[in-house]
């Protein structure tokens, strides 16, 4: 792996599991993963103190703090995004704006090398976040669908057609992996659609299928760049469904009112 930052700490909130790792110059990587779910906001903190006390550290010790930055979760990607920002500004640090998606080709191994991987998140209204990546030979990440919120069998066409494209080169690819929380809920739409696909159809349930925050960190190894606090912002791709209720009201009320 690359070190772009010899010391580095990643957090992942943007799931329904929270988990933090660190890098420290020359060590392996630690990862801690909370018991429970849900728990963010109360156990965020605690966990990155106790990453630091095992890894001998200090917050200012850091290179960089990369954050998981969506999509996923609109309470978790604020909460990861704010203790990101909070912790950079107090120490002066850079942070660096991982996406969420593209970190999950880093929860397979190097045997699955060749494999396309596809996170899909539940978006609700019938749609899903979904991308399409591959990571092989050590060559650097290759998106074969744009990360995205797609109706379904949009997704599905998308991706037949990338696979096609492939086929019709040197490399083929035989192996698709789907991943996430949305995969169960939209597995009859996929499976429909990947009738198209000649390819071998994978959705693992171990922990290859949540997001990850050593995962998140291997992706700030290889891709990220720094930036300032401020510049901080999340990926929602989306309204969230609140706000899009909220603006639906008030343009209904302003439609009686005008009427």
């Amino acid at each position: 792996m690359n070190q772009r930052f010899p010391n580095l700490l990643a957090i992942e909130t943007t799931g329904r599991t929270l988990s933090a790792a660190m890098m420290r110059e020359g060590a392996a990587v630690v990862e801690k993963r909370a018991a429970g779910e849900l728990n963010h906001l109360t156990g965020l903190v605690p966990m990155i103190s106790q990453l630091l006390c095992e890894c001998g550290m200090e917050l200012p010790q850091l290179d960089a703090i990369a954050v998981s930055s969506g999509p996923g979760s609109f309470t978790g990607i604020r909460i990861g995004i704010s203790a990101a920002r909070a912790m950079a500004q107090v120490t002066g640090l850079p942070v660096v704006k991982v996406p969420t998606l593209e970190t999950f080709v880093y929860n397979f191994s190097d045997a699955d090398a060749g494999a396309v991987v596809c996170p899909v998140f539940d978006a609700r209204r019938s749609q899903m976040y979904a991308g399409a990546y591959r990571l092989a030979g050590g060559q650097p990440l290759e998106t074969l669908v744009e990360g995205a919120a797609w109706e379904p069998e949009t997704f599905m066409r998308e991706l037949a057609q990338a696979a096609r494209a492939r086929q019709c080169g040197s490399e083929i690819i035989t192996k698709l992996f789907f991943c996430g929380d949305g995969t169960e809920i939209f597995a009859e739409r996929i499976a429909e659609g990947a009738e198209e696909l000649d390819m071998e159809i994978y959705a693992p349930s171990d922990a290859r299928s949540s997001q990850s925050a050593a995962s998140v960190l291997r992706w700030a190894q290889s891709y990220g760049k720094p930036i300032g606090y401020a510049a901080l912002e999340p990926i929602y791709m989306r309204k969230a469904e609140a706000q899009r209720k909220l603006e639906e009201r008030l343009a209904a009320d302003g439609k009686v009112g005008g009427a």
